[in-house]
């Protein structure tokens, strides 16, 4: 009798956990049908795609022969596509779009990406001006996000009236590829127009209001609008913290930590440990886990020139997927979104000191700032090669068979992390010589006649002031001579 009264409770207890799992609408589950993995695997897919597919212009099969499209394939197998379709979404999760967002533009990550996936010591990133003079621009960071991998529109169909009116809505965008098409952005506007017409205050469950501030949160967040989503994102997350019932919340926060790398000011360790690990570490089964270290690397990187983030924010990163408890294809992939990123960083690093040391500015090349620039890449070209061995043994504590090790090509990758490493030398002496010649420069700046001449000019100012002091002394003199006369 006592067992089976133990087992009833037990058996309560399970299917309040269901009934709870069920009705959490702050999940990826939640929100994109995870359970029906072909649903989500084609919208999710959708995005990534289109991200590439902005970025090389609309290749039907981008650099198809170049050792980058063939470990894009391998990466995008690990998330069950196949074909073209992988080779794309496995470009853009290796960071080709936050390549494309740093450098070259549009038209460039694919081509870019290569280049950070080969070795070579040419300048192919232009960093002199971009680098050396221009600081964070939100307007910027925006626009380059378009080619930034992003999230899907929701799946799941069921919800308050608001909620399921607006889904309705988003039906009629037709292909989610191109997010950032006119008529698609007009579907999105007019989706949360319908989500602003309820009235959070009347006949809504608490799980319907947080999955309507999420969703609103996700349509602003589409459409690039990342300051509304970040106050949507936070409107799901501190309602359901103040309900009886338990939530993930794990889409919420993660669209909070994206969209808060937008600010001016961050604190990107703590939205990384407050918002981006819950996200990831509460859902381990999401399988599609990459695409979120994915978007959230991109913007992470892109940060790296105006110096608010820098290689141990990616170590940070690094520490929460070795966290997971996941399935090793999962891992797989997770692993090797971050080895990508952390080569696009390296690549960057590498084209920011080469760029501003080479260049044949002179207005550039003589100033401080340039050269404290060039330090800072240099040092933070350090910190992601000291790093990344750790990330070569996470993947070895894998076990993968030696095919899935020869088609994710890691040892290609072992043998670029050694020419990178070679190249740490030949980046100091750059730094060096800049600055050696800047001193030099201040050092014939004092010597040179230039200070001669200062002199003369401040000589010069002194006598204009005698001059100025003798012709007022007339005057009063002048005055002073009638005032007498005007007397007598």
């Amino acid at each position: 009798m006592k067992t089976k009264f133990i087992v009833a409770i037990f058996l309560y207890l399970a299917f309040l956990e269901i009934a709870n799992a069920s009705t959490d609408f702050s999940t990826f589950d939640g929100f994109f049908n995870q359970h029906s993995s072909h649903l989500f695997g084609y919208a999710i897919g959708a995005v990534v795609i289109g991200a590439v597919v902005i970025f090389t212009g609309g290749l039907a099969s981008p650099l198809v022969a170049s050792s980058a499209a063939v470990i894009g394939n391998a990466v995008g197998s690990l998330m069950g596509l196949s074909g073209v379709a992988a080779t794309n979404a496995g470009l853009a999760l290796l960071g080709g779009g936050s390549l494309a967002a740093g450098g070259l533009g549009m038209a460039g990550g694919a081509a870019l990406l290569t280049v950070a996936l080969s070795f070579g010591t040419d300048v192919v990133m232009d960093y002199s001006i971009n680098t050396a003079w221009e600081y964070y621009d939100n307007a910027q960071f925006i626009e380059q996000s378009k080619t930034m991998v992003s999230l899907p529109l929701p799946k799941n169909t069921k919800g308050s009236n608001s909620y399921e009116k607006a889904v309705k809505i988003l039906d009629d965008i037709e292909d989610e590829s191109f997010k950032n098409s006119a008529d698609n952005l007009a579907i999105i506007n007019k989706a949360i127009e319908e989500t602003n017409r309820a009235d959070v205050t009347k006949k809504m469950e608490p799980q319907e209001i947080v999955q309507l501030y999420t969703l609103q949160a996700l349509l602003f967040m589409r459409k690039d609008d990342y300051a509304s989503a970040q106050v949507f994102s936070k409107k799901a997350i501190d309602y359901a913290s103040n309900q009886s019932a338990y939530f993930k919340l794990t889409l919420p926060k993660f669209i909070f930590a994206v969209s808060s790398i937008y600010h001016d000011d961050i604190n990107i360790g703590e939205i990384t440990e407050n918002y981006f690990k819950p996200s990831v570490i509460k859902e381990p089964d999401n399988p599609h886990i990459a695409v979120l270290f994915a978007a959230y690397l991109d913007r992470v990187i892109f940060r790296f020139d105006d110096g608010d983030t820098d290689g141990h924010d990616l170590a940070k990163v690094f520490e929460i997927a070795k966290a997971i408890d996941t399935k090793t294809e999962i891992k797989s992939s997770v692993y090797y979104v971050i080895l990508g990123h952390y080569f696009n960083g390296i690549k960057k690093e590498q084209q920011k000191v080469s760029s501003i040391t080479q260049t044949l500015n002179s207005m550039i090349k003589n100033s401080p700032d340039s050269l404290q620039k060039a330090k800072l890449a240099l040092n933070n070209y350090h910190v992601l090669l000291d790093d990344l061995p750790l990330v070569f043994d996470a993947i070895d504590e894998l076990g993968l068979s030696e095919k899935k090790r020869a088609e994710l090509e890691v040892q290609k990758f072992v043998e670029l992390k050694d020419s990178y490493v070679k190249d740490e030398t030949r980046l100091e002496d750059l730094v060096n010589d800049l600055n050696s010649y800047q001193q030099q420069m201040e050092l014939e700046n004092v010597q040179s006649p230039a200070a001669t001449v200062n002199a003369e000019s401040d000589d010069l100012t002194l006598l204009q002031w005698i001059g100025i002091m003798a012709i007022f002394n007339v005057i009063i003199f002048f005055f002073y001579t009638m005032f007498k006369k005007s007397e007598v």
